[in-house]
């Protein structure tokens, strides 16, 4: 690139590689370089948003995955990344819609149909499930995993979600309570102190378990990092 500034391959390559040792920074420049050299790349669009997305910047990241869906019609994960961003600003309608775009589009059901013990595609669809608002759906995929390592403390608080939206407080309670004693979301916190993301999640189950003072240090702490939701 010193030789060469605007190669692409060299530019797109070292685009992937700063994604994958966390300089997200550097990755989002030579994303919009490529951009700018072939605007009608649905691919760096889908790339750059999903840098948009590491570092919180959710309209940022709906404008790209929008783009890049205009050529790239049949992606699910490209529906499910925009709509989590969209929940994200607290745009839960169009929130909903992607979700369950992306559950049209899901490979989960063919992968559960040719292995009904693949815990990662319950989970994976479950997550969809829950992102459309199909919390029963979500609890019976999430029900696959009870005893598989996939069932971490962050998976109970989701399911404690689950509960909640259909009106069954006491198992929601009995959920985040569970997760809490596994210290959820502290082994990520840990791993990722500025992913503000795991604070704003923790203030969540801390407010529901009505320790207030905690949930307040978590949803601030979640702020300074560049929360935007």
């Amino acid at each position: 690139l010193e030789l060469k500034p605007d190669l692409q391959d060299a530019l797109r390559n070292r685009a992937y590689t700063c994604v994958r040792v966390g300089k997200i920074e550097t990755a989002l420049k030579d994303f919009s370089r490529l951009i700018e050299l072939s605007p009608f790349e649905s691919s760096y669009y889908s790339e750059r948003g999903s840098c948009f997305l590491s570092l919180h910047n959710y309209p940022e990241a709906i404008q790209d995955y929008t783009q890049a869906l205009q050529e790239i019609k049949d992606s699910c994960e490209l529906y499910s990344r925009r709509g989590y961003c969209f929940a994200k600003i607290g745009n839960e309608q169009k929130a909903k819609v992607d979700f369950e775009l992306a559950l049209e589009l899901n490979p989960f059901d063919a992968a559960i149909q040719q292995n009904p013990e693949d815990s990662s595609s319950y989970l994976q669809r479950g997550n969809l499930y829950f992102g459309a608002g199909q919390y029963q759906n979500a609890l019976n995929d999430f029900s696959k995993l009870d005893e598989s390592s996939e069932m971490t403390p962050e998976l109970l608080v989701c399911r404690g979600y689950c509960f909640l939206n259909l009106g069954e407080e006491s198992r929601a309670i009995n959920e985040f309570q569970k997760a809490h004693s596994l210290n959820a979301y502290g082994d990520v916190i840990n791993q990722d102190p500025w992913n503000p993301t795991n604070f704003l999640e923790r203030g969540f189950l801390n407010f529901y378990l009505e320790d207030y003072q905690q949930a307040i240090e978590d949803y601030t702490h979640a702020w300074k990092l560049g929360e935007q939701s």
